[in-house]
């Protein structure tokens, strides 16, 4: 892995950052995507997060977020043949 100057125009890609890319980090062997593009201030953010030392969370905590909210049943209302087509009007 290593990190090298972009040359190219190309925007940042972590998370929602919208500055310019001055580096690419290079993986080996990661198939198509073996790329990261990212602008000095994410680049020094990610250096910081790395060099830091690891928060420990009881496991209970790590996995909360990821449960999928309860499914939730929506149901179409039918069309019944011969009604008018606004509810509430009677026909003579």
């Amino acid at each position: 892995m290593e990190l090298i100057k972009n040359k190219y125009k190309i925007r940042c890609e972590m998370g929602a950052c919208r500055n310019m890319a001055d580096y690419v980090l290079v993986m080996d062997r990661s198939g198509i995507h073996s790329s990261i593009c990212m602008c000095a201030e994410c680049a020094e953010k990610l250096k910081a997060a790395l060099c830091s030392e690891p928060k420990d969370k009881p496991a209970d905590e790590l996995f909360a977020s990821d449960e999928a909210p309860a499914p939730v049943a929506v149901r179409k209302k039918r069309k019944i043949a011969g009604s008018s087509a606004v509810s509430g009007e009677e026909s003579a």
